[in-house]
C-alpha cells in the first residue's frame, strides 16, 4: 500500500497541477463568456475526450499490462499501430457526421479534427509514462494544453473568442505531443499488417468496451442536455461537473496507479485492498461533506452570479464524489483481473441506463435530473465493482 500510495502521491502531485490550471482556465472562460457560449466549450471539450477514449479502444490499459510481458518498445509499436487504425476510422466517420449534421461552424470543425490526431497520441502517451513510472510527466498533459489557453486569452484580451479558445488548445496539444513523443523508442518503427493490428485491437477489446462504457456514462448526460436542453443548460451543467471532476483527481489517481500496479505484478493482498478501500471511504466522505456544505459558495466566488443554477447540481455531486472515491480501487482491481471479462455485460447495463435515464428525465426536469441520475447509477456501479472484487480476492483471483 505504500508503493501505491508514494506513486500516487507523485501522479497526485502532477494532476493537481493540471487541474489547478484547469480550473483557471475554465473559471476566466466562464467568466468571460455567457453561459450559452461557455456551453459550447464544454461541447467541445467533452467530444474531443468522448471521441479520443471510444478510439483508443482499450489500448492503453492494454499496453500496461503488455509492455513489462513484451518489452515496452514492442509494445508501443503495437499500440501505435492499432491506434493509427482506429484514428482513421474515427476521423471518416466524424468528418461525414460534421458533413451531415454541423455541430459546430466550420472553422471550430476543422481545429476539433485536427485537435484528435494529436490528442490520439497524448492519450497513449499518458499509459506510457505511468508504466514507465514517469507519473509527473503523464500528468502534464493537461497542463500544457490549458496554460495554452490562459496565454492567449491574456494576449487577446475582450476580443477572445470561442475559435481562439480552440485554437489554442489545438497549439497547446500539439507542442505537447511533440515534446513528449517517444522518438528514440520508435525510431525505424515499420508499419504493422493489418492482421497484426486486429489481433491488437481483439486483445484489447474487454478494456476498450470498459473504457467506452465509463466514458458514455461520464459524458453521455452532457449530450442529452446540450441537445435537449440547450448550450446555457450545458454551461451550468458543466460548471458544476468541472468542480466534481476536479475534485475526483485523487481518485482516478488512486485507481490507474493501483490497476498499473496489479497489471505489473498480478498478485494483491486481500487485507492491503480493504485497507485501502476504508482510506478512500474516510477520504471521500470528507471531500462530499466540504463539497455540500459549500457548493453555493463555490459557484459563486470562482464562476460568479450567473452561474447559480449550477449550486443544485453540485450539491448532488457531493454525493457523487464521495462514491467515486470508494469505487476508485475496486474499479482497478476488477479490470486488473481474470473476471473482467464477466463484468463488461454488467458495466454496460449500467451505462445504457444511465443514459435511457437521462434520455427520459432530462428534457423533464432539467439539469438536476441528470445529476441525480448520476448518483443513482455511481450507487449501482459501486455495487457490481464490490461484489466482483470480493469474488475475485475470495476466489485467489487477483489476491
Amino acid at each position: 500500500m505504500r508503493v501505491l500510495f508514494t506513486r500516487s502521491g507523485l501522479y497526485l502531485i502532477g494532476l493537481v497541477a493540471s487541474k489547478l490550471v484547469g480550473v483557471a482556465a475554465t473559471i476566466l472562460l466562464a467568466r468571460h463568456f455567457t453561459p450559452d457560449v461557455f456551453g459550447q466549450v464544454v461541447l467541445f471539450l467533452t467530444l474531443v475526450s468522448l471521441v479520443t477514449g471510444i478510439g483508443d479502444a482499450g489500448l492503453v490499459s492494454w499496453y500496461q499490462i503488455e509492455a513489462p510481458r513484451r518489452g515496452r518498445a514492442e509494445a508501443l509499436r503495437a499500440v501505435f499501430a492499432a491506434r493509427v487504425g482506429t484514428l482513421l476510422v474515427s476521423l471518416v466517420l466524424l468528418v461525414s457526421l460534421l458533413a451531415w449534421y454541423p455541430i459546430f461552424p466550420d472553422g471550430l470543425a476543422t481545429i476539433f479534427v485536427l485537435a484528435l490526431v494529436s490528442e490520439s497520441i497524448l492519450s497513449l502517451l499518458e499509459g506510457y509514462y505511468l508504466e514507465r513510472r514517469e507519473p509527473l510527466i503523464a500528468a502534464s498533459r493537461t497542463a500544457a494544453k490549458m496554460t495554452a489557453v490562459i496565454f492567449w486569452f491574456f494576449w487577446v484580451g475582450p476580443d477572445f473568442s470561442i475559435g481562439d479558445f480552440a485554437g489554442a488548445f489545438l497549439l497547446g496539444s500539439l507542442v505537447t505531443t511533440v515534446a513528449l513523443f517517444p522518438w528514440s523508442v520508435l525510431r525505424g518503427a515499420q508499419g504493422a499488417r493489418l492482421a497484426e493490428i486486429m489481433q491488437t485491437l481483439r486483445a484489447a477489446a474487454p478494456f476498450g468496451v470498459l473504457s467506452i462504457s465509463s466514458l458514455a456514462y461520464t459524458r453521455g448526460d452532457s449530450l442529452v442536455i446540450r441537445f435537449a436542453l440547450g448550450s446555457g443548460a450545458l454551461g451550468y451543467y458543466g460548471v458544476a461537473y468541472r468542480v466534481l471532476e476536479s475534485l475526483g483527481v485523487v481518485p482516478a489517481v488512486v485507481s490507474l496507479n493501483f490497476f498499473s500496479m496489479l497489471a505489473s505484478s498480478g498478485r494483491v493482498r486481500r487485507a492491503e485492498v480493504w485497507k485501502v478501500v476504508g482510506l478512500m471511504a474516510a477520504l471521500g466522505a470528507s471531500f462530499g461533506l466540504l463539497v455540500y456544505g459549500s457548493a453555493g459558495l463555490l459557484i459563486r466566488l470562482l464562476f460568479g452570479e450567473d452561474y447559480t443554477e449550477a449550486v443544485v447540481p453540485l450539491q448532488i455531486f457531493a454525493g457523487v464524489l464521495f462514491l467515486h472515491f470508494l469505487n476508485a480501487p475496486l474499479s482497478a482491481l476488477v479490470q486488473a483481473s481474470k473476471s473482467v471479462g464477466r463484468f463488461t455485460p454488467f458495466a454496460v447495463l449500467n451505462t445504457v441506463g444511465n443514459i435511457s435515464l437521462n434520455l427520459v428525465f432530462v428534457p423533464l426536469y432539467g439539469i438536476e435530473a441528470a445529476a441525480w441520475i448520476m448518483l443513482v447509477t455511481e450507487l449501482t456501479g459501486l455495487l457490481l465493482n464490490g461484489a466482483f472484487a470480493r469474488s475475485d480476492l475470495l476466489s485467489g483471483r487477483s489476491a
